[in-house]
């Protein structure tokens, strides 16, 4: 359907960015073969997932890890799904973190919102 197909033009839209600001390398997208043209109904109907390296400004705080799940109907009618993953931290803290970035997501409903989310995490990271 028309709606499936700009979600998920929209998704990789989102994702080109990220690779284009983070680096490729920065960028691990779960499944590969969404990302072909030839997959374009199968997108419009599963998640888009990736894990985005994102770095800390502090030397001694590793980088953190954001895995996202963007849901069929994200932008305009779903929010992504986030976990964060920081080697040496605790799992409360990780779980603070992601409570703070689902809150974000919810706030920008309706709106792509996984750089903003990105920022976010490396100032809770500091």
């Amino acid at each position: 359907d028309a709606d499936g197909a700009a979600s998920a033009a929209a998704r990789l839209e989102e994702l080109e960015a990220l690779r284009a600001i983070f680096g490729e390398e920065s960028v691990e997208v779960e499944d590969e073969r969404l990302l072909e043209p030839e997959a374009a109904a199968e997108l419009a109907i599963l998640d888009l997932c990736f894990r985005l390296q994102v770095p800390s400004e502090v030397d001694a705080v590793p980088p953190a890890t954001l895995c996202i799940a963007l849901p069929p109907g994200y932008p305009e009618a779903a929010r992504p799904a986030v976990r964060v993953e920081c080697d040496g931290a605790r799992r409360a803290d990780l779980d603070v973190m992601a409570a703070v970035l689902k809150a974000l997501a919810d706030e920008r409903e309706g709106e792509v919102c996984v750089y903003d989310l990105c920022q976010k995490l490396q100032e809770e990271l500091l």
